[in-house]
């Protein structure tokens, strides 16, 4: 991060963890510590594209977004914390 903004390299993107664990919350500290704000990329939860019926494919949203949201939240946080 140092020599990014040494360079004034600006930070777009960070290819994120899938959840909430101690390499997600050591790059939010980093973030917050030099005051950037890249977009964080989520990979999928997996599992097969095509869902076999609307019931599925809301089962399948309701749990990405149980396992982003906890993501989402913590970075909110920190983003105010330095900001």
């Amino acid at each position: 991060m140092a020599a990014l903004k040494r360079h004034h390299i600006e930070l777009l993107g960070w290819w994120f963890p899938s959840s909430l664990n101690a390499e997600a919350t050591t790059a939010l500290e980093l973030f917050r510590k030099y005051n950037v704000k890249p977009q964080i990329w989520i990979p999928g939860g997996g599992g097969s594209l095509k869902a076999e019926s609307p019931d599925e494919q809301s089962r399948r949203g309701a749990n990405e977004v149980r396992r982003i949201e906890p993501i989402a939240k913590a970075a909110k946080a920190r983003s105010d914390d330095g900001a």
